[in-house]
C-alpha cells in the first residue's frame, strides 16, 4: 500500500503528489521529532510514558501516538517525545478487530450509503480485497 503525501518539490516550488512507500513514510514521519528531540522515535517502537507501557502506533505531528497496552488496539494517545517517555526495543502493533476495522472503511467510504445496514451489505461483497 502506497501512501499519498503532499511534499514540496524544490525545483519548481509547487506541491506535488508523491507516492511513498510504508517503509520510507514510517522513517519520515518521525524526522522531525528524531532531529529536535534526540529521541529513537518509530513506529513499533516500545515505550514507557509516565510508568504506563505501549507502542508507539502512530505519528501525530510534534507528538507520538502511543497505544497502551491497557487501550484497545487503535486507541491512540498523543504524548510528548521527552515528557516521562523510557524509549526500550522494537515490538509490533496490536491489529485491529475486525469490527475496528469495518469502522475505519466506514469513515473511508459510508458517506455514499444511505445507511449503515447498506454499508455492511457493500462492504461484506466478496470482490472487495479484505474479504479474501
Amino acid at each position: 500500500m502506497l501512501v499519498h503525501r503532499r511534499l514540496r518539490q524544490r525545483q519548481s516550488g509547487g506541491l506535488g503528489l508523491w507516492l511513498i512507500p510504508p517503509a520510507r513514510e514510517a522513517l519520515m514521519s518521525f524526522e522531525y521529532i528524531v532531529e529536535a528531540y534526540q529521541v529513537p522515535a518509530c513506529i513499533g517502537r516500545i515505550v514507557n510514558v509516565d510508568g504506563q507501557p505501549g507502542i508507539i502506533a502512530e505519528d501525530c505531528g510534534h507528538y507520538i501516538g502511543v497505544n497502551f497496552d491497557s487501550d484497545k488496539p487503535g486507541v491512540i494517545s498523543r504524548c510528548h517525545p521527552t515528557w516521562e517517555v523510557e524509549y526500550l526495543d522494537m515490538g509490533t502493533i496490536r491489529p485491529l478487530t475486525r469490527s475496528q476495522e469495518r469502522y475505519k472503511r466506514y469513515l473511508t467510504y459510508g458517506d455514499g450509503f444511505e445507511s449503515f445496514i447498506d454499508f455492511c451489505r457493500w462492504d461484506a461483497e466478496p470482490e472487495h480485497s479484505w474479504n479474501t
